[in-house]
């Protein structure tokens, strides 16, 4: 029975890592001697976790259609571009070689999403694992610290590493990419598809990519490999590398290392299962399971990779529908195998905190004799013991199967884990509810509004992995990285995290302290699905602080940091003060009764002149609040918010909503909508409710998702815009307060309408320098700095290669007063600079990626020839390309001659190509013209 316990508690927040959701199920826990206090928290309901994806969509994907290119092509694309030398930072002294002039930030002590993790067994001090959005990190000290081994040019959905465990054989390793569940950075469907297999043959220390897991281009679901599940080598066989993936809609089987592969099951994209699912026994039996919604959908045993049978055809206990199918093979006793799926009104019931119903089963197999189907099994059905009995917080809940995962003790078949967004243990393979523990997660009786976590616990479990020479000790990952316990067989284990240099956070927001004169380095940055978190240190070591919960939206901080100001997902917003070290001592939630509509991270602003007034965007309007200090913070966070001294100042006349504000010294704000309008409001520091602000976008702009307005920190008139959807233009200068603006895109798109492979481009800031103004611009493929706006012939040029790579910079900031800069990655950390001068950012490795002409396609899509044109500022010798999606030339063409001025046309033509997406590479051959890429696309 669960005994009653206090909870210490805190403001709630709520934010979901998950995808639609199905059910969970009533849990009995054990008695806890004590309450425990929160440590940290987050918010984990599907219907947060679909917003979050609908707001990912909509600021990202090409208006009308959806579309946006695969990471292959956009990392193509980034190779075509300037890289910077150096950037003179005051800090880089002292740095060793190839120091590229970002300093890294951390947070240090705060891990990402992880899906995938390996104890060595040949060192068990030697860890490999991989965030979901970051990259493959490696320690040989059991954690302590970390090491990344893969390139930060490029971005990895790693959702499962395994190591070839057979005697010689231990330095080779596999990891296997393409998160189909939860990915956060690339919107639409909430993944980015997978780029296949990387094996490694140093013992994880340097990784190569096998293409033929790859087809170039995932964004078609052409390929199976494009969402994959979990790779697996098979240790029994002696004479062959035998590895097995499980991917969209297949089981792949490999017996020379991954090189050439077989499907032994499934049926590729003709009716595909979306779940899939393997695992090899040490003498080689290997288990697999396929969601019902395809037509080799059911839980299959093959004695040998090749013939497979399904075990699951009628047997009692194992429903007819089902999603994903977690499993794991017990290792004291090879015959016995358990199940954990997500299913639909079989199985047992469990409820989230909304009250919003979720059904999941557990089932035990055991083999008998011959193929192991019907008689020759025996199943038992362990639904029962699912945890559904516990509060709001402490009942059964994978989210969807976001987060699911099975594994039996390697010494007791009895003593089974299953993780959702907590995490339990059963002594008795879950028979019932009786010999239940909660071990991670939520803290124990946990209720909305207010709610504890475990000590040095996160929710939204992974999985566990056992040591092999004393399996009590273990390691938990989460959402919140990695968590190791001396004894995972106590009723309460006592966890540590392993996240000490594994610098894998998700960045929304950052805000810097804008006190005029500032120079401190303190910096307070929103995660996904973590929070806002706080540093006052440089140091790249320095440990991150949690005073905000939630996920962590939009911030902002005081002049004189009298009062720091954090934001949740969908408008919630708190007014803290913050000791020095960055815990808060006092708190309130702020926003106003009566707005409606906010955005799921919804900006606000702290007038620049006057940091106790707060511009405050919901639905369409503005609010505005004169008076912050006036607000009591009386430690209340309720449904309820504030309702004194808020003004609903604007009257658009357009529906929307309103995703991007800024506003600058002269009472001025600007605002932009998710569907391209932008306004201005002279006098919004006095201006009455109600108040018509003018708008102000016009040709050439675009009509996507106005993600970013950047004003000039100095100048009230100079103001940059940002559109983040693909396939349109994205960036924006006005000199006169937005009665005209440039086009400044240049090399950053494919071509000047902003078709193409280019990126997302997500936030801008302006640094004055004594020299003029440099700009910065976040993007999908790294960071990018200009000095020099010239149209469409600006030339950015990349910040940070080896460090910030091509990371996705969803925040960069600045302060005028100090020229700190400070970029924020999803998935790298963050990293800082400072600007004083605008020659900083102009130094380029290689001069000859510096295009100097402009080229476009026409008509694109075609269902014939297509002709090219280049407008170029230099003369000379260009060769023309076209590749297909495999890397491979399908036509060239040397010689083109380009003037100094003018246009050149030359035909591309039809050459029997088949229907597809193709890469037109123009390479200058002379006089340093540069290059650029086009993505064409033909149609029957």
């Amino acid at each position: 029975m669960m005994r009653n316990v206090q909870p210490a508690v805190i403001a709630l927040c709520l934010a979901g890592a998950a995808v639609a959701g199905m059910v969970t199920a009533p849990l009995a826990l054990k008695p806890m001697a004590r309450a425990f206090p929160i440590e940290n928290s987050h918010e984990n309901e599907a219907e947060e976790a679909r917003e979050r994806m609908k707001y990912e969509q909509e600021m990202l994907g090409a208006p009308g259609t959806g579309w946006r290119p695969s990471r292959a092509e956009e990392l193509a694309f980034a190779a075509t571009l300037p890289e910077a030398e150096v950037s003179y930072s005051p800090y880089s002294q002292g740095k060793t070689a190839g120091f590229d002039g970002w300093d890294e930030r951390g947070p240090y002590n705060v891990g990402g999403r992880t899906r995938a993790l390996v104890i060595d067994v040949a060192d068990e001090n030697h860890l490999v694992a991989a965030s979901v959005s970051g990259h493959v990190w490696s320690s040989t000290d059991g954690g302590q610290n970390w090491v990344r081994t893969t390139s930060p040019d490029q971005t990895f959905g790693v959702v499962s590493i395994s190591q070839d465990t057979r005697p010689g054989k231990t330095g080779n390793w596999y990891f296997l990419t393409g998160e189909g569940y939860g990915t956060s950075a690339s919107g639409g469907n909430a993944f980015f598809q997978g780029n296949g297999l990387y094996k490694s043959t140093d013992n994880a220390q340097t990784w190569v990519h096998i293409p033929v897991t790859s087809s170039g281009t995932p964004q078609t679901f052409d390929n199976p490999w494009d969402i994959a599940w979990r790779v697996a080598v098979d240790p029994s066989n002696l004479t062959q590398d035998e590895v097995y993936a499980a991917i969209y809609g297949n089981i792949m089987r490999s017996v020379d290392g991954g090189t050439t592969w077989t499907k032994v099951l499934g049926n590729n994209l003709n009716n595909p299962s979306y779940f899939t699912d393997v695992a090899v026994s040490s003498t080689g039996i290997v288990y697999a399971t396929m969601s019902s919604d395809g037509a080799t959908g059911g839980i299959w045993r093959s004695p040998d990779g090749v013939t497979w049978t399904k075990i699951s055809a009628g047997a009692v206990g194992v429903p007819t529908t089902y999603d994903r199918i977690v499993l794991s093979i017990s290792p004291s006793d090879e015959s016995q195998v358990f199940f954990l799926g997500v299913t639909e009104n079989q199985g047992q019931q469990t409820e989230n905190w909304e009250g919003t119903p979720e059904w999941n089963f557990i089932a035990k197999y055991k083999y008998l004799a011959g193929d192991g189907a019907g008689a020759n099994g025996l199943w038992s059905n362990r639904s029962q013991g699912i945890p559904h009995d516990g509060s709001d917080m402490n009942q059964f809940n994978n989210q969807g199967g976001y987060n699911l995962m099975i594994r039996v003790f390697p010494t007791d078949t009895n003593t089974v884990f299953i993780g959702g967004t907590n995490f339990y243990r059963s002594t008795n393979g879950f028979v019932d509810t009786t010999e239940n523990y909660q071990i991670g997660g939520y803290g124990f009786g946990s209720t909305i509004p207010f709610y504890t976590v475990y000590p040095k616990h996160h929710s939204d479990v992974h999985d566990v992995l056992f040591y092999p020479s004393n399996p009590s000790k273990a390691i938990n990952i989460t959402d919140g990285g990695m968590h190791y316990t001396t004894d995972i067989l106590a009723n309460y284990p006592v966890w540590t995290e392993l996240n000490n240099g594994y610098v894998t956070s998700q960045f929304y927001t950052l805000a810097l302290d804008q006190t005029p004169g500032a120079t401190n380095d303190i910096v307070l940055g929103g995660f996904q699905d973590y929070g806002t978190w706080f540093t006052p240190s440089y140091s790249a070591t320095q440990m991150w602080t949690h005073p905000g919960l939630g996920d962590g939206s939009h911030c902002a901080i005081s002049h004189n940091r009298t009062r720091y100001y954090m934001s949740r997902q969908e408008g919630k917003v708190g007014a803290y003060e913050l000791d020095a070290a960055g815990n808060y001592t006092a708190f309130k939630r702020i926003d106003p009764v009566g707005a409606t509509d906010y955005g799921f991270i919804n900006p606000l602003i702290l007038d620049p002149a006057n940091t106790n007034r707060m511009y405050l965007p919901a639905g369409r309007d503005v609010w505005r609040h004169d008076d912050l200090s006036s607000i009591v913070l009386d430690g209340t966070w309720t449904a309820q918010p504030q309702s004194i001294g808020w003004t609903k100042v604007t009257s658009t006349p357009i529906p929307g909503r309103i995703t991007a504000i800024a506003s600058n010294n002269a009472g001025r704000i600007y605002f932009g909508m998710a569907g391209g309008n932008i306004y201005r409001l002279n006098g919004a520091d006095v201006a009455a409710a109600g108040a018509v602000p003018t708008k102000i976008n016009k040709a050439p702009m675009s009509s996507g998702y106005v993600t970013c307005i950047a004003a000039h920190p100095t100048d009230p008139d100079k103001v940059f815009a940002v559109f983040s959807n693909y396939g349109v233009r994205s960036l924006f200068y006005s000199q006169n307060a937005g009665d005209t603006w440039s086009h400044v895109g240049g090399n950053l798109e494919d071509s000047t309408n902003g078709t193409g492979n280019g990126p997302s481009c997500r936030w801008a800031t302006i640094v004055p320098t004594p020299e003029g103004d440099v700009f910065f611009v976040g993007t999908s493929i790294g960071l990018y700095a200009t000095n020099l706006l010239d149209g469409d012939n600006t030339v950015w040029i990349r910040q940070g290669a080896s460090s910030i790579g091509t990371s996705v910079v969803p925040i960069v900031t600045s302060r005028a007063s100090d020229g700190l800069v400070v970029a924020g990655t999803h998935g790298n950390g963050a990293f800082s600079t400072r600007i004083t001068h605008n020659w900083q950012i102009t130094g380029v490795k290689d001069v000859a990626k510096v295009p100097q002409f402009v080229a476009t396609l026409s008509p694109n899509p075609s269902n014939g020839p297509v002709t090219l044109s280049i407008q170029s500022s230099k003369a000379g010798s260009l060769k023309i390309s076209v590749l297909d999606m495999q890397g491979r030339t399908r036509w060239s063409k040397s010689g083109v001659q380009v003037g100094a001025s003018g246009e050149v046309r030359t035909e591309i033509p039809e050459n029997g190509l088949p229907a597809g997406t193709y890469i037109v590479r123009i390479e200058g051959t002379t006089n340093a013209l540069g290059s650029r890429t086009l993505r064409w696309v033909k149609v029957d």
